[in-house]
């Protein structure tokens, strides 16, 4: 590699330092983060080695913005001078500065997007870099963006055993999970995450991805599974008098119930849940207002559509309140859905179409599905069969990305338009 012997060395050690990081493409601020130094000696640094032909420009990312990477034979031999040549270990440390810039920028996203949320430890060795946003959209953009790097970033932890860093990159991932189709992927790193919590022998992170696994689970259709792990999280509050992550799990056994078609379990377990929730120590209105969410839920499954108003308009009025856009437009959703119920086709229309809004601008793909399949299904009760024909396409287009099981129950509606359509707006609670 002659191109890397005529480097002046601390151009060489930016060379060996990037080659020593999981991913294979990174942008600026990874290099920032990384090399230890200002955004105008890192870019220096970059121009230094793709003018050498050591490092490549590829490209430019909408909300990343330039991207460089190593051809795989240079990334190769790089790594190979840096096990060689950096006696002090700086490549290891330039890996632990990378990892701890991931888990600050994913804890300061999580923050941003679940304020409300249990926040755990973090367990940083510097002061990284400022995160590159500052408000919702943007962290979820570069959440979404950095997945992969996330997923890398587990590993690697994982590989060198640091395990209080592998649980705290799956829990301050939080909104991905919820945000994102859920994926064998978020099943992977939450089992990893959750032997990293026991290892460490940390019971409130252990609670904490059991409760969050399980809703993975349960969006998988792994329902039994889903019910293990929230039992486990249950019992483990129990012992430990912990009131908020009790009510985080009879929420979650709640909904295993109610997807396994066992409602009035569920509404006693919600309900319970709702009392924990409201009082002392906790007096948290947004985890009252996800089981009132979920209860509105149920009694729209039973055709229950007034009950299901009286819990739905409140649980709107709660998560605005709070801040958590997301789950209020799940419930505006589910509003629109009861008004249909009573025949009140134009304001449930209304209601679908806010919703969906709401979810395009939040970029989430399952949620946009089930409210243009419900907004299918309404029209078709309208009387309105082209509209009806366009939702039900659109819905089918999205669901193909994710979930083709829902895909093909939409193409069978298409077919058919007669019988009722199954309640796929009922994703993870």
């Amino acid at each position: 590699m002659e191109a890397y012997g005529n480097l002046p060395e601390a151009s060489a050690q930016i060379c060996r330092l990037l080659a020593a990081l999981p991913p294979a493409q990174w942008d600026i601020d990874t290099a920032v983060a990384v090399c230890g130094l200002s955004r105008q000696e890192t870019v220096g640094q970059l121009e230094t080695l793709c003018d050498a032909g050591l490092a490549q420009r590829q490209g430019q990312h909408p909300v990343r913005g330039d991207l460089y990477g190593f051809h795989d034979d240079v990334r190769r031999r790089a790594r190979v001078h840096a096990e060689a040549e950096e006696t002090n270990q700086s490549h290891i440390r330039a890996l632990a500065c990378w990892l701890d810039w991931m888990l600050a920028t994913t804890s300061s996203a999580e923050r941003l997007l679940m304020p409300w949320r249990r926040m755990l430890s973090r367990d940083l060795s510097g002061v990284p870099a400022p995160a590159p946003f500052t408000d919702e959209d943007g962290a979820l953009a570069w959440l979404q963006t950095h997945q992969g790097d996330l997923e890398l970033a587990v590993y690697a932890a994982e590989d060198r055993r640091w395990l209080p860093l592998v649980w705290q990159l799956v829990h301050a991932a939080g909104p991905l999970f919820q945000r994102l189709p859920p994926l064998e992927l978020w099943r992977n790193l939450h089992e990893r995450g959750l032997k990293a919590a026991r290892a460490c022998g940390h019971q409130e992170a252990e609670r904490e991805l059991l409760t969050t696994g399980a809703s993975v689970l349960r969006g998988l259709r792994d329902v039994t599974e889903a019910a293990r792990w929230a039992s486990l999280a249950f019992d483990s509050a129990e012992a430990t008098a912990d009131q908020r992550s009790k009510a985080q799990a009879l929420y979650e056994l709640g909904l295993c119930h109610d997807a396994d078609g066992r409602a009035e379990p569920a509404i006693a377990l919600l309900s319970d849940a709702i009392s924990v929730w409201e009082g002392p120590p906790i007096s948290d209105q947004h985890g009252a207002a996800l089981c009132r969410l979920a209860l509105g839920s149920i009694s729209l499954e039973a055709a229950r559509a007034e009950p299901a108003l009286d819990h739905l308009r409140r649980a709107v009025w709660e998560l605005t309140g709070v801040g958590d856009r997301f789950n209020a437009a799940r419930a505006q959703a589910r509003r629109g859905l009861a008004h249909a119920q009573l025949g009140h086709h134009e304001r449930a229309i209304s209601l679908l179409s806010e919703a969906l809004d709401s979810f395009i601008a939040m970029d989430s793909p399952p949620q946009q599905a089930r409210v243009l399949a419900a907004l299918g299904e309404t029209t078709v009760r309208q009387g309105n069969w082209r509209d009806a024909r366009d939702y039900f396409q659109q819905a089918r287009i999205v669901f193909e990305r994710f979930d083709a099981l829902a895909a093909d129950q939409i193409m069978r509606r298409l077919r058919t338009l007669e019988s009722p359509l199954p309640n796929v707006l009922e994703g993870r609670g």
